[in-house]
């Protein structure tokens, strides 16, 4: 199997359920390194936080796909696209929230406003522990940052409990030029229209001059859906949702089970997918 780079969703996939990558997972992508095979690493997480687990665990060069495509990453970490949210897009974000009673966080390249109508403050971005915060609570607040030039959305994100609640916002912020995915089933994020993950791979693909057919993928949720879908080679997670795995190329183990290793491993040792056996 003819593989130029390997890109890995790090929550639910790459990273355990307690939000660290095991030693099956280091060694293996570590040894992709060896193979000449590139590494990406993809997440609704800001670049920080991605730099944090490629210096501290795999000790190896990676492009970074932040906060699901915004900001694309080079190796020697230049920024090689960035797309922001038009303001207009986030002033009826906040106004849907205000009305729904909502909080939103959203994210900039160093910091999250974390937008609360109830005057609660509550984190609302699990995902976004590296950066600062500001606190507002109306839209007339929100409009003041942006006259005083003080900030840039590049991604919004919204975690709601209550079914009837989330369906609402779903669908409203589909009506929005944006692009809206689920990150998990409690969690909307919301980046430009024709932003995502796989549009970020492509571009990184046409700079390096790879086929996007020679690119792999691994993902385990609807943010991964659509580049799982494309890539010469998508792997999905057992751990994920029913969609992802029926448009994937192959399914492997979870992400508490080196699912990720799995495949790695064999793809390096014999050029094929492992055979998997899942009853039980």
């Amino acid at each position: 199997m003819n593989i130029a780079a390997v890109c890995l969703d790090l929550d639910g996939t790459l990273l355990t359920s307690n939000g660290t990558i095991s030693e099956e997972n280091i060694r293996a992508v570590q040894d992709l390194d060896k193979f000449n095979v590139q590494v990406i690493l993809a997440s609704g997480r800001p670049e920080e936080s991605l730099k944090n687990f490629t210096i501290r665990n795999l000790h190896i060069p990676t492009y970074k796909i932040c906060f699901n495509g915004v900001i694309v990453v080079s190796p020697t970490g230049t920024i090689i696209k960035k797309s922001l949210l038009n303001s207009q897009d986030v002033f009826k974000v906040v106004t849907l929230a205000e009305k729904n009673k909502i909080a939103v966080n959203f994210s900039t390249q160093d910091k999250w406003i974390n937008f609360d109508p109830g005057n609660n403050f509550e984190r609302v971005d699990k995902y976004n522990e590296t950066l600062n915060d500001i606190r507002i609570n109306t839209l007339s607040q929100m409009k003041q940052l942006y006259a005083k030039k003080k900030v840039s959305v590049l991604k919004i994100g919204m975690h709601i409990s209550n079914k009837q609640l989330l369906k609402k916002m779903n669908k409203n912020l589909h009506q929005l030029p944006i692009n809206v995915v689920h990150s998990d089933s409690e969690f909307l994020e919301a980046t430009a229209k024709n932003v995502s993950k796989f549009s970020a791979v492509q571009t990184i693909s046409k700079t390096a001059g790879w086929n996007i057919n020679d690119v792999m993928a691994f993902g385990d949720y609807e943010n991964d859906l659509e580049i799982v879908s494309n890539v010469g080679h998508g792997v999905a997670m057992r751990n994920g949702i029913e969609p992802i795995k029926r448009a994937a190329e192959f399914v492997t183990k979870s992400n508490d089970k080196n699912g990720v290793a799995v495949v790695l491993n064999s793809l390096m040792k014999d050029g094929v997918y492992p055979n998997l056996n899942y009853k039980g």
